[in-house]
């Protein structure tokens, strides 16, 4: 998992070096494919962070409480959040601010700013990471008992892909940083991961190396073809990490780490 993670953080940290050019709008084709090839590289990471999230939740998942979660993870994850997010948002609110503002607006208009501000920067930056986490462990937490069915499985995935056709749609918000019940699938895939992973080791090596080196290809052209799609049809966040085939690329980039014995060096 510390090579998935290595290569998730490359990934996302690609992704975002690259948002200018995420809205940037080309006339020719062929700048349009090296647009969906450049970009797509930043979107394989999202997913497989969620999966390594519920691989190390593991079999913890069924000592934990509501309540015991939160506190566990209060020191260590939710108050470094809450405190990083109100630095920005306070720099944010005094580069926003005017003097003329300070001296005559009343300090309720202040903290309505700041509270927009800080929705901007969970919503619209890269804050919102923590709290779809958090969401998605205590929905397994909650459904503790169920986790182990692959019916239930199939109930999380079915919600992922209602967010995948609510791209085309957009019956409610479209944008990946909203779409937190897309991930829990993810989350529950990597917890199923770590409960059986002896089976996936033996059902990995049985998979040649030929076939899953084809079908990344494969996944990786998909992804790439309908995030250019959603771009060519005017979509805000074509390239958004909830896209079917991006799933699906990330899924074998798991499978391909965990089949690989020369990537290990990473460690």
């Amino acid at each position: 998992m510390s090579v998935l993670r290595f290569i998730s953080i490359c990934s996302v940290v690609w992704g975002h070096c690259l948002l200018d050019l995420g809205s940037a709008r080309f006339n020719f084709p062929y700048s349009q494919w090296y647009q969906a090839l450049f970009l797509q590289l930043g979107r394989i990471g999202t997913i497989n962070f969620f999966i390594i999230a519920g691989y190390f939740l593991g079999e913890k998942v069924q000592s934990f409480t509501l309540k015991s979660y939160i506190e566990h993870r209060f020191f260590s994850l939710i108050l470094p959040w809450v405190i990083f997010l109100s630095i920005f948002t306070s720099i944010g609110l005094f580069k926003t601010l005017t003097i003329k503002q300070v001296l005559h607006e009343s300090i309720w208009f202040e903290i309505n700013l700041f509270i927009k501000l800080g929705k901007s920067f969970i919503f619209d930056l890269s804050y919102w990471f923590v709290p779809a986490s958090l969401f998605s462990s205590l929905i397994l937490i909650l459904f503790k008992k169920q986790v182990a069915s692959f019916k239930f499985g199939i109930f999380l995935a079915s919600i992922s892909l209602f967010y995948c056709v609510n791209l085309y749609y957009s019956w409610i918000s479209p944008v990946h940083t909203k779409s937190f019940l897309a991930y829990t699938f993810f989350m529950w895939l990597g917890l199923t991961l770590k409960l059986n992973l002896n089976f996936f080791k033996d059902f990995i090596k049985k998979v040649r190396w030929m076939n899953l080196a084809l079908l990344f290809l494969v996944a990786y052209i998909l992804a790439c073809t309908e995030g250019f799609f959603l771009l060519k049809i005017g979509l805000k966040e074509p390239f958004a990490s909830t896209r079917l085939s991006n799933q699906f690329l990330s899924i074998m980039l798991l499978f391909a780490v965990m089949k690989s014995d020369w990537l290990r060096w990473i460690t």
